[in-house]
């Protein structure tokens, strides 16, 4: 089974009888649906088994799988939903799984009746919806709707900004503001709708998320080492998301789509913070040097590649600091560009959440 690499992009599956696999999320990907059709079969478990580790490598916290249409006489799928079942709850967050199936089937019964765990089993959606939004946790989450102007971009790194001194999370807080600037700043572009930004940690991460009411997923164009690239040029945000995100993806949702970001939601002392400081503002190059460790920092602070050169008088500024302000503007472009050159260069290594067990 071939291994995953970010963007996790999650698609519809087709057949030539028309769409097999459709996934739809709710505005911060929390509760995740997921509709499956045709006879099945293994391609249609192929293609079942790519959306779920596209899914669960995202911020999601339950899935809910409508086999009502599935085309199984005998049951014979039962084996692949309760391996499902088991990876997403041995994941690093544990995922709740939950099922819609047509009742008085094969199907029906022996997911009600399997031996293990009980898996939950709904006869419509309408139910499932109700039952899975009601267990999920409302806490550690901000969420605003804002308008497509550029002042909602603002307004929506304000919001991680907040939320990120809220919760004493020092470590990821500068890349998580210019994540969300750079997410928001697509939606405002390119989307040109009301966008709903949520932030919310859970299992150890800090999650990020823009829903917008363009279905266009983003799309990041490849530069080639030593091209001068345009620093208007579309996709360039989504390169630096790409940088300074542990993984991001994209998801359908109702009438749109939703991108999400994810990065360690860690903390350090306040020495720590000040010395980051004063070497120059945190930022990308920590979060390059962060994929694949879950919680704790980085117990090497070493000087690299990566670190923004601001001008000596800007040393106590933050990097989202530093890239809004007026003086210093163009020379924060250039940083900009400069990190993803160099990151190219370097081939950093990025983390890889393969769901094999499924």
């Amino acid at each position: 089974m071939r291994t995953l690499a970010p963007p996790y992009l999650v698609t519809v599956g087709t057949d030539r009888r028309g769409v097999s696999v459709r996934v739809t999320a709710d505005a911060s990907t929390t509760v995740l649906e997921m509709s499956v059709h045709g006879r099945w079969s293994q391609q249609l478990g192929d293609q079942v088994t790519d959306s779920l580790r596209r899914c669960l490598a995202g911020p999601c916290e339950a899935i809910v799988i409508d086999v009502s249409d599935v085309g199984d006489l005998h049951g014979v799928s039962l084996p692949y939903w309760s391996a499902a079942v088991r990876a997403a709850r041995l994941g690093p967050a544990s995922v709740r799984m939950a099922f819609c199936s047509r009742p008085a089937t094969t199907l029906d019964y022996r997911l009600r009746h399997q031996d293990g765990p009980p898996v939950t089993v709904f006869p419509t959606m309408a139910q499932a919806r109700i039952a899975i939004a009601g267990g999920v946790s409302r806490a550690d989450r901000l969420q605003a709707r804002l308008a497509p102007r550029p002042a909602s971009v603002r307004a929506a790194r304000d919001l991680v900004l907040r939320a990120c001194d809220g919760w004493q999370l020092a470590g990821p807080r500068d890349d998580a503001a210019l994540i969300m600037s750079e997410l928001a700043t697509n939606a405002v572009d390119h989307a040109g709708t009301e966008f709903v930004v949520t932030v919310f940690r859970r299992g150890g991460r800090l999650h990020l998320t823009v829903r917008d009411g363009d279905s266009r997923y983003p799309s990041m164009r490849a530069t080639d080492e030593g091209i001068q690239v345009p620093l208007d040029e579309r996709g360039r945000g989504l390169r630096l998301v790409h940088a300074a995100a542990e993984v991001w993806g994209a998801i359908p949702a109702h009438n749109g789509k939703v991108v999400w970001a994810t990065m360690p939601a860690w903390t350090y002392g306040r020495s720590d913070r000040a010395a980051d400081t004063h070497g120059g503002s945190r930022s990308l190059g920590h979060a390059a040097r962060d994929r694949g460790s879950r919680v704790s920092p980085p117990t090497a602070r070493c000087a690299s590649a990566f670190t923004p050169r601001v001008p000596c008088n800007a040393q106590q500024m933050t990097w989202s600091e530093s890239m809004e302000s007026g003086p210093f503007r163009r020379q924060a472009d250039f940083v900009r560009l400069r990190l993803l050159v160099d990151g190219v260069r370097r081939g950093r290594r990025r983390a890889e959440y393969a769901v094999d067990q499924i």
